[in-house]
C-alpha cells in the first residue's frame, strides 16, 4: 500500500510537531509541514503533490480559508481539511463545497478514519 502524502499548514509549531507526531505513529503517511506559510510560500505549493491538505484557520501571516481557497482554484485534487470549530465558515460558498472542517480536538479521529 502507498503511503498518503500529507500537508500541514499552521502556524503554532507544537500543534503542527503533535499532528506530524500522530500521523507517523500510524505509518502510512508521509508528512510535510508549512510553518507560519507567507504569500510567496503559499504560491509555490504544488496541490497535486498531496493526497491531503489540513490547513488552520487562524494563522499570522495569512487566513487559512483564503489559503485554501486559493489551492482550490489550482486544483480540487487533494481532499482539503480546515482546522477550525467554525463550521459556518464555508456555508454558501459553491467553491468550497468539497472543503470539511474538523476542529483541531477531532484531528486524532480524522486520523484514524484515513
Amino acid at each position: 500500500m502507498q503511503k498518503k502524502k500529507v500537508l500541514v499548514i499552521d502556524d503554532d509549531e507544537i500543534v503542527l510537531e503533535l499532528v506530524f507526531d500522530i500521523f507517523e505513529e500510524k505509518k502510512k503517511f508521509v508528512v510535510s509541514l508549512l510553518h507560519n506559510p507567507k504569500i510567496s510560500q503559499i504560491e509555490n505549493i504544488d496541490p497535486f503533490a498531496y493526497d491531503i491538505v489540513l490547513c488552520d484557520f487562524n494563522m499570522t501571516n495569512v487566513n487559512g480559508l483564503d489559503l485554501l481557497k486559493y489551492l482550490i482554484n489550482k486544483s480540487n485534487f487533494p481532499r482539503y481539511v480546515l482546522i477550525s470549530s467554525a463550521k459556518e465558515l464555508i456555508e454558501g460558498d459553491p467553491l468550497l463545497e468539497g472543503l470539511e472542517v474538523y476542529s483541531k480536538f477531532d484531528i486524532c479521529s480524522l486520523i484514524n478514519e484515513l
